[in-house]
């Protein structure tokens, strides 16, 4: 919760001064403390319109509008379309599938020989790639193994290390 500036701190203390609903002693003691209030910021009861119109701005600046609505979510789902019914997702599919088989058998032909083609390569370069993976595992265990063995076989040379840094040279 923001922090009130002191306006809107004045804008309670006045609202509680005015409040028919709160006793008589919490009403005097809103009195006195708008007086202190208005002392320590150098104002009068004249200035009071001023103050309680900036509370108000302060007020707003707060707690601004919220933002407009989603205009997408007023438009209605496009599958609440009578249109998409399952009688009719079925009644479209076989309209499609009847235009395949009304092609000419020459046009059938050369599609499913494209695709044949296009499915011949992409198996091709899979399993080039498959390959490719499988010798790259290979040389990176090999790398691993020569590395190992190397660390293993360096000595480490901790037990001869002198005990004396400085020399009296």
């Amino acid at each position: 919760m923001p922090r009130n500036t002191p306006e809107q701190t004045f804008a309670h203390l006045f609202n509680r001064a005015n409040d028919e609903a709160s006793s008589q002693t919490e009403r005097d003691k809103a009195e006195r403390a708008m007086a202190v209030w208005l002392k320590r910021h150098g104002k009068t009861r004249r200035d009071t319109g001023a103050i309680l119109l900036q509370a108000e701005k302060d007020d707003q600046r707060a707690n601004p509008p919220p933002p407009p609505p989603d205009p997408r979510n007023a438009a209605p789902h496009p599958f609440d379309d009578p249109m998409f019914t399952p009688a009719d997702l079925v009644g479209a599919f076989c309209r499609s599938t009847s235009r395949w088989t009304n092609m000419s058998p020459l046009l059938r032909q050369s599609n499913t020989e494209a695709s044949d083609r296009i499915n011949a390569v992409l198996a091709a370069a899979g399993y080039n790639f498959s390959l490719l993976l499988r010798w790259f595992e290979e040389l990176l265990r090999a790398l691993s193994l020569i590395l190992w063995h190397a660390l293993l076989a360096a000595p480490l040379h901790l037990t001869r290390c002198r005990k004396t840094f400085f020399t009296a040279d």
